[in-house]
């Protein structure tokens, strides 16, 4: 190799590849990361124009309406999820069942969800859809949002039934919608 190559177009390549790679990693972060931001976008952009009600009304204190003016409850998993939690002071879960459950049936984890939740003196109701030869995984919605940024695998999601439980209970509280925190 030249000494001219080695000089100015190596150096030169090898930085064009590092920034594609750069790119190429991290952009799939940055488009999961807004995976609930976009959904908070189209509740404001569907109610934009109520002006009776500030962008965190819209969000927080209402968003079980917010959420049903602006873009509706779809009949997937997670919009049935989400809606039973507008409607029921109980958590909705979204389990999307895929090929990797082996032996046990989408209903029989679904059922263990409900039953362990209620151990810890919360309602909850499984919402299932299939997914197909992909993975499976759940999402949980608590008074119209949801409880974490991403799904999880049903076997992270049994690590999180007590918490998700306690966490439950002291959002549905505070919002009038439970008495107590048994």
């Amino acid at each position: 190799m030249s000494d001219v190559v080695a000089k100015t177009i190596m150096p030169k390549a090898c930085g064009y590849c590092c920034v594609f790679l750069l790119i190429a990693l991290l952009w799939p972060l940055s488009v999961q990361a807004d995976l609930k931001e976009d959904i908070d976008r189209a509740i404001i952009k569907g109610n934009a124009a109520d002006t009776s009600r500030t962008d965190h009304e819209k969000l927080f204190v209402y968003r079980c309406e917010s959420i049903a003016k602006a873009i509706g409850f779809s009949e997937t998993a997670s919009g049935r999820a989400t809606k039973y939690s507008c409607d029921q002071p109980g958590v909705g879960i979204a389990l999307y069942a895929g090929s990797d459950l082996g032996d046990h049936s989408p209903e029989s984890i679904g059922t263990y969800f409900k039953s362990e939740l209620t151990k810890y003196g919360m309602n909850a109701q499984v919402f299932i859809q299939d997914n197909g030869n992909y993975g499976s995984s759940m999402g949980f919605y608590i008074n119209g949002d949801s409880w974490l940024n991403e799904p999880v695998r049903p076997s992270r999601g049994v690590e999180l039934i007590e918490a998700l439980a306690a966490e439950a209970k002291l959002i549905l509280f505070k919002r009038g919608r439970i008495q107590t925190l048994r």
